[in-house]
């Protein structure tokens, strides 16, 4: 148990060092998605009450940083056509 808990408390540390590097909304989002565990934009959006159209590109920002990644593609429950969902990298 004091091995998953080490786990646990490194994954904390590492995701507290993440948010220093990033700007507002890309840590709204990714608090956001920290809480849903996976989720896609529009999930996001709903959640936070961001703009799509301003989550979308934070997204992109934060995949390009490494910081999530594409997990799947499924059907989105707000609007029912496939979409990608995103899960937070656990470094």
């Amino acid at each position: 148990m004091g091995e998953l808990q080490g786990l646990r408390t490194t994954s904390l540390l590492a995701f507290a060092k993440a948010l220093e590097n990033i700007s507002t909304r890309q840590k709204q989002c990714l608090i956001i998605l920290e809480e849903l565990n996976e989720a896609n934009n529009k999930m996001i959006s709903e959640s936070s009450g961001i703009p799509i159209n301003v989550v979308t590109p934070r997204m992109n920002e934060l995949k390009k940083k490494g910081l999530i990644q594409e997990i799947k593609l499924d059907v989105c429950p707000y609007t029912g056509r496939k979409t990608i969902f995103y899960r937070r990298v656990i470094k």
